[in-house]
C-alpha cells in the first residue's frame, strides 16, 4: 500500500517532524510518499531512508504547485492521500477531483484553528465542511482540538477521530555555541517556538521580563525559525527583543536540529501558544522530566493541569505568564517540582509511536 503525506513544508517542527516519527515506524508494511516545499535540505534528508520526497511548495494556493503535485500524484498513483493542515487540506481538496474514485483520503488537523473573518471566515469553514464529506476520517490529536473542530465545522461526529502524536526523547547534549552560553547562567528557560502569532513570541518576551526582573542568572533561549510569511511579525518581535530590558539574557537560536532531545539539558519549558493541536515539545518536556509553564489553549489544556502536571496560563497574558513563571523559577528543586515532573512524566507516556502507529495502521486498514 502506498501512502501520500502532503503538508505545507519540510521544516522541524509540527506535521513534518511527527509524520517522519510515523514513517520511520511503519515502513515495512507501507511505501512512503512524502511532499512539501524543501526549506531545510537537511531535514528532507532524515525523509529518505524512509519515503520518496517530493519538493513542492504547499505554503499557499498555486496553479503550479498543484499542476506539479497532480503530475506527480498520477505518476505514482498512491492508494492513500494523508493530507495534514489548513494548506494540505487545500490541496488534498483539489487532488480529490482528479485522482483515481478508489483513492482513500485522510485529514490530521494538528492545530486547528479558523484565522479568518467575514466572508474569508465562511469560505473557510466552507471548505473544510466540503473536506469532512469527503474524507473516510478527519483526525485530530487531542480531545480539545475535536471539540473546537466540531463545534466550528459541524462534521460528522462519528468521522472524527482522535489519534494523538506519537512522540518520543532521545536526550542529547546541546550544540557547544548553545552550551557555552548556557553556562553563564543557572536557570535556562527553553521554548521551541517559530517566530509566529500562534506562538505569541511578544507574550513570551514580556512574561520572561517580569520573572527576570532582579534574576542575573536566568536566560531564555528561543529555537524554532520563521513560518512561511510572517517578515512583518519577525521584525515587530525583533524590534521588541531589542528594546526589552533583558535583552542581553534572551536568545534566538533559530532553528535547531532534533531540538525536541535538547529539552532535558534546560530548566524549564515555556510556551505561549494561542493554539495548538497536540504541543510535542511540551510532552517531550514531560518526558524529560522538565517542568513546564503553558497558556490554557487548545492542545495545551489536554496535558497541563495547573499545579499538577505544570503551571498554567491565560492565553495573551504577560502578566499571568510572568508570575507562573516566577513561581516555576522558585519552586526549582522542590517538593512540589518533583511531584510535578513525576505527574507530567507519567502524564506523557501514552502518547509513543507506538501507538500511534498501530492506531493508524488500523485505519489503513491494516
Amino acid at each position: 500500500m502506498k501512502v501520500l503525506h502532503i503538508f505545507p513544508e519540510f521544516r522541524r517542527g509540527g506535521a513534518p517532524v511527527n509524520t517522519l516519527r510515523f514513517i520511520k515506524a511503519s515502513c515495512d508494511s507501507l511505501v512512503h510518499i512524502a511532499a512539501g516545499s524543501a526549506v531545510d535540505v537537511d531535514f528532507v534528508n532524515d525523509f529518505r531512508p524512509y519515503a520518496e520526497t517530493w519538493d513542492v511548495n504547499l505554503t499557499k494556493p498555486s496553479p503550479g504547485s498543484f499542476l506539479k503535485l497532480l503530475r506527480r500524484t498520477k505518476e505514482e498513483v498512491p492508494d492513500i492521500v494523508h493530507a495534514n493542515g489548513k494548506s494540505g487540506m487545500f490541496y488534498g481538496l483539489l487532488l480529490f477531483l482528479f485522482l483515481p474514485r478508489d483513492t482513500r483520503f485522510f485529514l490530521t488537523l494538528r492545530g486547528f484553528h479558523d484565522k479568518y473573518s467575514g466572508m474569508k471566515s465562511r469560505f473557510y469553514r466552507f471548505l473544510e465542511r466540503i473536506m469532512a464529506r469527503r474524507v473516510e476520517a478527519v483526525i485530530c490529536v487531542s480531545p480539545s482540538e475535536r471539540q473546537h473542530y466540531l463545534t466550528l465545522i459541524k462534521a460528522d461526529k462519528d468521522k472524527v477521530l482522535i489519534i494523538p502524536n506519537g512522540i518520543d526523547v532521545h536526550e542529547v547534549e546541546l550544540p557547544s555555541q548553545i552550551d557555552k552560553v548556557c553556562r553563564n547562567f543557572q536557570v535556562n528557560i527553553v521554548s521551541l517556538s517559530r517566530t509566529s502569532p500562534q506562538k505569541d513570541l511578544e507574550t513570551m518576551i514580556r512574561s520572561f521580563e517580569i520573572a527576570a526582573s532582579g534574576r542575573k542568572d536566568t536566560a531564555l533561549h528561543i529555537m524554532g525559525g520563521l513560518s512561511h510569511g510572517e517578515e512583518e511579525y519577525q521584525k515587530r518581535i525583533y524590534d521588541l527583543w531589542k528594546s526589552s530590558s533583558v535583552s542581553e539574557k534572551i536568545f534566538f537560536w533559530g532553528d535547531v536540529k532534533e531540538a525536541g532531545n535538547l529539552i532535558s539539558n534546560f530548566s524549564i519549558y515555556l510556551s505561549t501558544a494561542r493554539f495548538e493541536g497536540l504541543p510535542t515539545a511540551v510532552v517531550e518536556s514531560f518526558l524529560s522530566r522538565i517542568p513546564v509553564v503553558g497558556t490554557d489553549c487548545i492542545g495545551n489544556i489536554d496535558l497541563i493541569r495547573d499545579n499538577e502536571t505544570g503551571w498554567l496560563t491565560d492565553i495573551g497574558d504577560f502578566k499571568d505568564t510572568g508570575k507562573a513563571l516566577s513561581k516555576a523559577i522558585d519552586s526549582i528543586g522542590s517538593k512540589m517540582e518533583s511531584e510535578i515532573i513525576d505527574n507530567a512524566y507519567n502524564e506523557a507516556l501514552q502518547y509513543s509511536i507506538e501507538n500511534q502507529a498501530i492506531r493508524l495502521l488500523a485505519l489503513y486498514g491494516l
